[in-house]
């Protein structure tokens, strides 16, 4: 049997439970004295508050508690600022040379004044510590689009949901004149209220509008942002025609791995994946997931295409498109027709579109060919056919029946050889077999040549070897 304790309420020293007015044995002794106030009485100890989380390291005014992630952009930890007593996100970035770092807090400074928006993550502060510059954020506790698609991916109601919200802070941004230029799953945070958050402006573009950059700065050679998720004019580094539609088309990239579990395009290294954006087309998500609604599957593309002003003209747009879908509403995006699957086909598998052109121009070519070819042995053969009928003729006329009936036995049709016999041949044929033809026995040897008698009562055949004898036949009874 368990006896359960408990602790004085004068003095704090363990009891048992139950005994009386909750005191030990020793308070209840000096209550009974009438020495409440006696200074020997230990105090009762303060409740205790709990330990402070352990630190990685402290950076400024922030102590690190954790990492929370890691890229080619910079490092973000889960911190606390010391000064105001408060969790917030701190995002490090690598070293970087003057003019980066001018256009870095230029513009990073530029997005926390302006930027006020519930579906985007809040900026507080932006500076350096020795040298490496950081910038601080709210902290969503919650995970990434990235991480909720990591094994399957999202029924497409949710996922047209996220987008739209998206969407809808997007052209906040570029409304302010800010592009975000690096929209990615792992951008797109989810908060305890399953509310998309947008984070990492820090490294947004500002003083863009319609495709112009106006910022004197200059940029590093490399693309910046994520390889899968960048449109073809920021790929190649093209600044004049990036602008709110390269939002549209990182959106477009999202909604396509949120629907497919699948990043559109998958390379071996970065600039093989920055060719495919540049020249392949992305399989249809449909293909991947049967289960991705038709017109989900219309959007995304639309928002993939390689040529911005066949994009959505603005994030808004897209985001209105999503609510004529979540509304159950026909979408104004035109489903794609068949001579447009086979253009998006042929430019997702180009080097097997130029083998199958090949081998149709060398099939193409051999059919020409072949109906030459035989048309040329027809001709040959009905030339050679209208020759032997006007030489059986004339051996008919001279009397050589033989001959001429060897040269007709040329032309009797064989196997399938198309048979050009007409009314010349069948009568020269009558004519060359008479009334004196007959059969001879089959003889041993091949017979050069025969000849009648005058009376025509027998005939004589002989080879054209003189050593053989020349043999006298019966019409009448083949002897």
């Amino acid at each position: 049997m368990m006896i359960g304790t408990q602790t004085c309420a004068k003095c704090g020293a363990g009891v048992s439970a139950g005994v009386l007015d909750g005191l030990c044995s020793r308070c209840l002794a000096l209550l009974a004295l009438g020495d409440t106030g006696s200074a020997s009485a230990p105090p009762i100890p303060p409740p205790r508050s709990p330990p402070p989380a352990p630190s990685l390291r402290t950076f400024g005014d922030y102590e690190f508690l954790a990492e929370i992630g890691r890229g080619d952009s910079g490092v973000v930890y889960k911190a606390r600022q010391i000064s105001r007593d408060r969790v917030v996100a701190v995002k490090t970035l690598p070293f970087a040379s003057e003019t980066f770092a001018r256009r870095f807090r230029a513009e990073t400074e530029a997005v926390a004044a302006n930027l006020v928006h519930a579906n985007i993550v809040a900026i507080h502060e932006v500076g350096d510590q020795e040298g490496q510059h950081y910038f601080s954020m709210d902290y969503v506790e919650g995970p990434s689009l990235a991480a909720l698609v990591a094994d399957q991916p999202l029924p497409g109601a949710r996922a047209a949901r996220y987008i739209q919200k998206v969407a809808q802070a997007i052209h906040y941004a570029h409304t302010s004149g800010i592009l975000h230029g690096d929209l990615k799953p792992s951008n797109v945070l989810i908060d305890p209220n399953d509310e998309p958050r947008i984070t990492d402006f820090g490294l947004a573009k500002t003083n863009v509008e319609l495709g112009t950059r106006k910022s004197e700065l200059t940029l590093s050679s490399q693309p910046t942002g994520t390889p899968c998720y960048l449109p073809p004019e920021q790929a190649i580094d093209h600044w004049g025609s990036v602008g709110p539609q390269s939002d549209v088309y990182s959106l477009g990239a999202i909604l396509y791995q949120l629907l497919t579990a699948r990043r559109p395009f998958v390379g071996e290294s970065r600039q093989d994946t920055l060719a495919q954006v540049l020249k392949a087309e992305p399989v249809a998500p449909r293909l991947l997931n049967p289960n991705a609604p038709r017109e989900l599957e219309v959007i995304c593309l639309k928002c993939l295409e390689k040529n911005p002003p066949r994009r959505y003209a603005s994030a808004q747009e897209l985001a209105d498109e999503l609510g004529r879908y979540l509304r159950h509403e026909p979408i104004r995006a035109q489903i794609l027709t068949q001579r447009e699957q086979v253009r998006r086909w042929c430019r997702r598998r180009p080097s097997l579109v130029i083998v199958m052109a090949i081998l149709s121009v060398l099939t193409v070519s051999s059919t020409i060919s072949a109906i030459a070819l035989a048309r040329r042995a027809r001709i040959v053969r009905w030339n050679s056919y209208v020759t032997d009928m006007n030489q059986a003729h004339n051996d008919w006329q001279q009397g050589n029946f033989a001959q001429a009936f060897s040269g007709l036995r040329r032309h009797l049709p064989y196997g399938r050889e198309p048979d050009l016999r007409g009314f010349e041949w069948r009568h020269l044929w009558t004519l060359t077999r008479g009334t004196c033809s007959f059969k001879l026995p089959r003889p041993a040897e091949a017979v050069d040549g025969l000849m009648y008698s005058p009376g025509g009562e027998s005939v004589a055949t002989f080879s054209g070897d003189k050593s053989k004898p020349v043999k006298v036949w019966n019409p009448k009874t083949g002897r």
